[in-house]
């Protein structure tokens, strides 16, 4: 598993999580094994059922650090696109979704600290206009960490929790156990009415992606 590509999808995840909300309410899993699988362009993200929650999209361009994120719902339908221009190897990073607009509809920023867990911000709007702030506190000894609501002036609010663990269920098929991130949305998340018009999972952008060195989609 590659740690920076790893942390870049999981907290991708968490957001679009989190839009996703009034779909499937909290309290609320969504699972992904570290083991990859490319064998329909995609990696899953599954719920708690072991049914396709969401699934992920990568492509790089022939520009060095250009590449184009996708997630998307459990049938294949776009739920929006993520482009970055820095997508380096133990870089910052930067992923936008414009729309046809000259400002960003949605903003994550990867701040990579030396010695230190790296640490994710992300915005977007609601539905009402408002925009919304997150940050994603990585643990200093493992992938998983916290997500919180952030606002100027006021407490944070706790709305995702990201963890590594031996999951056990049935649907797996695996009497050992699967290696999995997992990404738990609790109570205190607002419900959206869109599950476009929220946090772009990435709650769920940090939620969950073992990439592997010999993987040609993820180069670190």
């Amino acid at each position: 598993m590659q740690l920076p590509s790893a942390l870049i999808l999981t907290t991708l995840l968490a957001s679009f999580a989190m839009s996703a909300r009034a779909v499937y309410p909290p309290p609320n899993d969504y699972i992904m094994s570290m083991g990859l699988d490319w064998a329909n362009n995609y990696l899953s993200v599954y719920n708690s059922k072991g049914e396709d929650a969401f699934r992920w999209y990568k492509d790089y361009r022939r520009i060095r650090g250009s590449s184009t994120t996708t997630l998307a719902d459990g049938s294949s339908r776009p739920l929006f696109k993520l482009d970055s221009t820095n997508d380096y190897c133990r870089h910052n990073k930067r992923f936008l979704q414009y729309n046809g607009q000259a400002w960003a509809e949605r903003d994550y920023r990867l701040q990579i600290r030396d010695h230190r867990a790296d640490m994710w911000h992300f915005n977007y709007p609601d539905k009402s206009g408002v925009r919304r702030y997150y940050r994603f506190n990585k643990n200093s000894s493992n992938m998983g960490g916290r997500i919180y609501r952030v606002a100027r002036g006021q407490k944070d609010v706790l709305e995702g929790l990201l963890r590594t663990n031996v999951r056990y269920d049935k649907w797996w098929n695996d009497p050992k156990g699967r290696n999995t991130f997992t990404l738990s949305i609790v109570d205190e998340a607002p419900v959206v009415s869109d599950p476009e018009q929220s946090i772009q999972v990435d709650s769920l952008y940090r939620l969950l992606i073992p990439l592997s060195s010999n993987s040609p989609k993820w180069s670190c």
